[in-house]
């Protein structure tokens, strides 16, 4: 009876201890990396969350129009000027057709 609480307690106090080093961390020891505290893992994840998106941003810069500086404006620009390009190739080849001696 006294082992069988002995244990029980023994269980206890280790969870509880584990619950601890999950809220505070612990410091590494030989051949075990230390564990970041729940503050030191929260403020990495904001962190990450603010890196990303600030990159969210940038690419939404890129895709919206704003006048000819985004990639948006670069793609809409190219697609005139093939479309350009494409009505000059098709009326030379209709005028080439046209001075072959028949």
């Amino acid at each position: 009876m006294v082992v069988g609480g002995l244990m029980f307690f023994v269980r206890w106090f280790k969870r509880l201890r584990d619950l601890w080093e999950d809220v505070n961390g612990a410091p590494g020891r030989p051949g075990v990396p230390g564990l970041p505290s729940i503050r030191e893992s929260v403020a990495h994840m904001n962190d990450k969350i603010d890196s990303m998106s600030q990159r969210v941003e940038d690419i939404e810069k890129e895709i919206k129009h704003n006048g000819g500086g985004s990639i948006k404006d670069v793609v809409h620009s190219l697609d005139e000027k093939i479309d350009v390009l494409q009505a000059h190739f098709t009326r030379h080849l209709l005028n080439s057709g046209e001075n072959r001696p028949g």
